[in-house]
C-alpha cells in the first residue's frame, strides 16, 4: 500500500518537476538574443459598409485605403457597399474613404488585439427640412435613369435617380455649405458642380446638359476572375486606369464595372495604354498591363489568392 502510494508520489513529483524546467527553458530561449520564438499573429478583421441617402442602400465603387504602421490595404466597395480586410496586423492605421477623386472621409483606427473585429464605414446622413431638384439632359431632351450624388463634408451620400422626363428630385435633406452634385448617365461624360450650399438662400434648382463620350477609337475588354479551384468570382472590381496614373483612391479611372457570374465586359475603352486593376474584398488584389488599339478585343482571366492563403504563406516565411 505505501509502495504504491509512493511510487504515484514520486511520479507527481517528477512531472512537476519537467514541467518547471520546461518553463524555465522556454523563458530562456525567449530572452537569449537570436532565439526567438516566431508565434504568427492572426491580426483582426477590417470591415463596413458604406450607403446612401435616403433609401439606406449600399453604394459600390467607394475606394477604401488602409495605411499605417504595419501594412496598406486598397479595397473597393462591392454592390452592396461593403468592404472588408483580413489578417491586419496590430498598429495604428488611418483609414481614408474616396469616390470619383474626392476624398469623402478620413478616420484613425488603432488595431490592438488579434482576433478582432472593427467596423468603420461612411457617416449616414441625418434627415432634414431641404428640397434639391433639376433635370438632366442632353442636346436631344430628357435623360432618364441619369444618377445623381450628392456629396456633403461629412462625407456622408445621398442619391437619386432621373425618371423618364430626366428630372430628378431629393427632400428631406440637411442644409449644409460645401456640398458636391455629380451627375452621370452611361455614354455620357459626368458633370461635376462643386461647393454648392443647400438650404436657407442656398441652392434649390439645379439642371445639367451632359455631353455623349465621344471616343472614335476604342476596344473591348472582357474576362473572368476566379479564385484558386476555379470557381468564378462576383462583385469583383475591375478598374481601368490610364498608363502613367497610379491606381489609387483619388485616381479617376476610365472604366470600372463590378464582375457577374459571367465575368465582366466593357465595351467602349478609348484606344491607349492601361493598368487593368482586379480587386475582391478577401483576396490579394491583381493587375495587367494592356495596350487598346481601335477594334482590338483583349481578354483577361484573372486569379486570385485569399487574404488567408496570403496571410499562411507569410507566416511559413517567418518560421
Amino acid at each position: 500500500m505505501h509502495g504504491y502510494e509512493r511510487r504515484t508520489v514520486v511520479k507527481k513529483i517528477n512531472s512537476v518537476a519537467l514541467l518547471i524546467i520546461a518553463i524555465l527553458l522556454l523563458n530562456l530561449i525567449a530572452i537569449l538574443p537570436g532565439c526567438r520564438m516566431n508565434v504568427a499573429e492572426t491580426g483582426s478583421t477590417i470591415t463596413g459598409r458604406s450607403v446612401e441617402a435616403p433609401s439606406g442602400d449600399g453604394v459600390p465603387f467607394i475606394r477604401v485605403l488602409l495605411a499605417g504602421d504595419n501594412d496598406t490595404r486598397f479595397r473597393v466597395t462591392d454592390s452592396d457597399g461593403y468592404y472588408t480586410m483580413f489578417h491586419v496586423p496590430k498598429g495604428n492605421y488611418t483609414m481614408t474613404f474616396a469616390w470619383f477623386g474626392f476624398e469623402l472621409f478620413s478616420t484613425s483606427v488603432a488595431v490592438t488585439e488579434n482576433d478582432l473585429i472593427y467596423t468603420v464605414g461612411l457617416p449616414q446622413l441625418s434627415s432634414g427640412l431641404e428640397g434639391f431638384q433639376g433635370t438632366i439632359n442632353d442636346v436631344n431632351g430628357s435623360i432618364s435613369n441619369a444618377t445623381v450624388r450628392l456629396i456633403y463634408p461629412s462625407g456622408a451620400i445621398a442619391q437619386t435617380e432621373s425618371d423618364q422626363f430626366g428630372a430628378y428630385l431629393f427632400e428631406n435633406l440637411p442644409d449644409s455649405e460645401g456640398v458636391i452634385v455629380v451627375a452621370q448617365a452611361d455614354g455620357y461624360v459626368s458633370q461635376v458642380i462643386e461647393d454648392i450650399k443647400i438650404g436657407f438662400e442656398g441652392t434649390r434648382i439645379l439642371d445639367f446638359e451632359l455631353n455623349p463620350v465621344v471616343a472614335p477609337e476604342v476596344g473591348r475588354l472582357f474576362g473572368t476572375v476566379k479564385d484558386k479551384d476555379g470557381e468564378n468570382l462576383v462583385d469583383v472590381y475591375i478598374g481601368v486606369f490610364p498608363a502613367g496614373t497610379v491606381p489609387s483612391i483619388l485616381a479617376i479611372a476610365t472604366a470600372e464595372v463590378l464582375t457577374d457570374e459571367t465575368g465582366f465586359n466593357i465595351p467602349k475603352v478609348p484606344a491607349g495604354s492601361y493598368t487593368v486593376l482586379c480587386i475582391k474584398s478577401g483576396f490579394a488584389p491583381e493587375s495587367e498591363i494592356v495596350v487598346v488599339e481601335n477594334g482590338g478585343e483583349y481578354t483577361f482571366s484573372f486569379v486570385l489568392d485569399t487574404e488567408e492563403e496570403i496571410w499562411r504563406q507569410s507566416t511559413r516565411i517567418g518560421e
